[in-house]
């Protein structure tokens, strides 16, 4: 009904094509003066120039409100007001404009046909809002000098080459080996190791740190291996559930020597719970794995974190490599020599057909006499064992 009434004082009728000059406040009955309206009825002298404009397809997009009105003047921004949980356009919005001759302007287009609709515009009464903080890039720490002559380096472009890092880092001093990770296909990850010949050299490395090689926007990436940490595992989530423990070794074969893989699984159904444990022969290896923070495995990233310690109260371990015909009495009377056992549970993996087993002991001590003991065979296979977290 309001908008009826200003449609009226305006001298304008619905669907008509010719342009309008904007209503003003004191034309209004006070019938309608108590309303709330979306835009303001009387001008501003306000820096910001704001359109209100309605009645849009609800199928636009910011660029065609943008074209609509790109003739009136320079715009500056557009802004058009969607459903919170829909994300669906309402219709409406704002457009903000240099000056107040475009603003001016654009009220010449109120009422136009628009894909069958009658556009109406009016005085936005709506500051832009402010403009989005820009983050503040945070500088990577120069380390102090120390006793580490490698560094990690990460974010290179994936078709340069070994001799290519080293020529960008031989500023730093002289360089012993440079190590690029690469996939199984033999392409480079875009990450990789330098090993100078003294600490001071490692540390000259870090001012090359954000640099841009035109990989993506995104700047050089320089570490240093984990202090303090001697962790040869690396935990890896969101595996594909139809990968096996030979797929996860041949993709981090190239961190390092894998030495042994485990996948874990339910330990009621059997089916894998997207985790999985990479052990190395190296700490190194867990470096460059950890640079990596991803993996692509079967069309899934997964994602590479530290493996932490075992919990040392843990009772139960892990056998694996266990003959596909053995039974939980069999288990219970190999390693029932260590301690009582709780329970025995096997379990095999689908997709290898491999079995295993958890043994959970009364006691911790008897799951750390079992790890200890070497060389436990059961039908002629050397069996693997590790104490694990009921997982």
């Amino acid at each position: 009904m309001a908008m009826h009434l200003l449609r009226r004082l305006a001298g304008t009728r619905l669907g008509c094509a010719a342009p309008r000059t904007p209503f003003i406040a004191s034309s209004l009955p006070q019938a309608i003066g108590s309303g709330s309206l979306p835009f303001s009825t009387s001008s501003s002298n306000s820096s910001v120039h704001s359109l209100y404009v309605a009645n849009l397809p609800y199928s636009w997009k910011k660029e065609e409100v943008k074209n609509l009105f790109e003739s009136c003047g320079p715009i500056v921004r557009v802004r058009l007001h969607n459903d919170k949980k829909t994300k669906r356009f309402l219709g409406y919005g704002f457009v903000d404009f240099e000056s107040e001759a475009g603003l001016e302007k654009a009220f010449e287009l109120d009422l136009s046909n628009v894909d069958g609709r009658n556009v109406i515009v009016g005085r936005g009464n709506k500051a832009a809002p402010p403009s989005p903080r820009k983050e503040k890039t945070k500088e990577q720490r120069i380390p102090k000098p120390n006793s580490f002559t490698t560094v990690y380096v990460g974010h290179l472009p994936k078709d340069m080459t070994e001799t290519a890092v080293q020529e960008l880092f031989a500023e730093c001093g002289d360089i012993r080996k440079v190590e690029l990770i690469r996939d199984p296909a033999g392409f480079s990850r875009g990450y990789g190791s330098i090993e100078f010949e003294n600490p001071a050299a490692a540390v000259e490395a870090f001012k090359l740190a954000g640099r841009s090689l035109g990989n993506d926007g995104h700047g050089l990436l320089v570490k240093i291996p984990k202090e303090g940490h001697s962790s040869t595992s690396v935990k890896v989530l969101n595996v594909h559930r139809m990968t096996t423990g030979e797929d996860l070794k041949t993709y981090f074969a190239s961190y390092g020597t894998v030495t042994h893989v485990h996948v874990v699984t339910d330990c009621e159904t059997g089916k894998p719970k997207g985790v999985a444990y990479v052990t190395f022969d190296e700490a190194d290896a867990v470096d460059k794995a950890i640079l990596a923070r991803s993996i692509d495995i079967r069309g899934r990233q997964a994602v590479i974190t530290f493996a932490k310690p075992r919990d040392d109260t843990a009772n139960t371990l892990f056998v694996g490599n266990l003959p596909e015909d053995v039974t939980e009495a069999q288990v219970d009377e190999l390693f029932g020599k260590f301690g009582p056992i709780y329970q025995v549970r096997l379990r095999n993996d689908p997709s290898t057909s491999r079995v295993f087993a958890h043994v959970q002991f009364n006691s911790v001590a008897a799951a750390k006499a079992a790890v200890r003991a070497k060389g436990v065979e059961l039908a002629g296979r050397k069996l693997y064992t590790h104490r694990a977290n009921d997982e």
